[in-house]
């Protein structure tokens, strides 16, 4: 009942093979919007060291949370191909090849908006959870880098963001 789109869906993907776009996992797609409800779009975007059932999991409860609070527009789940690891204190340098492959990650999440604000103009909303931060915030750079007057997003909710917060000054 949710889109699901992806650079890499996987969590060993190399950061050299991630890709500039972003692809559409299974076949849900939602129709042409009808109802002004339909009109609004929601993305998750997930965090770090999650594995691909973990991801679509954290999507589909945050869905099911909205849905029950009222919301009644579209949502989405951009996976980008974090790192897992049972113990990450045994193993510092997931977190650093993760956090690279975040920033990696932002050219393929900027394609997926550009196309979602084709069909939402000024109508989607984001939120990252930790990691994800890393990769919205960048999506966001490179859309003011490229489009300095052009706003893809209606509001952006970073949730315990994995960046400092003085990057967004």
């Amino acid at each position: 009942m949710y889109e699901h789109f992806t650079v890499g869906d996987t969590d060993n993907l190399d950061p050299g093979a991630i890709p500039a776009t972003s692809d559409r996992v299974g076949t849900f797609t939602y129709p042409a919007p009808q109802a002004p409800e339909d009109n609004h779009y929601f993305l998750f975007v997930h965090g770090w060291r999650m594995q691909p059932w973990e991801r679509r999991a954290f999507a589909e409860t945050a869905y099911k949370r909205m849905w029950h609070l009222g919301y009644k527009g579209r949502f989405g789940l951009f996976s980008w191909p974090t790192e897992f690891i049972d113990n990450p204190l045994q193993f510092g340098e997931n977190f650093y090849r993760s956090e690279r492959k975040a920033w990696l990650s932002a050219r393929g999440l900027l394609h997926r908006l550009n196309i979602l604000n084709d069909t939402y103009p000024e109508r989607i909303r984001v939120m990252a959870h930790s990691m994800g931060s890393v990769v919205t915030g960048e999506a966001l750079r490179l859309e003011t880098v490229a489009s300095p007057n052009t706003h893809l997003l209606r509001a952006y909710a970073s949730s315990q963001a994995a960046i400092a917060a003085h990057t967004y000054d």
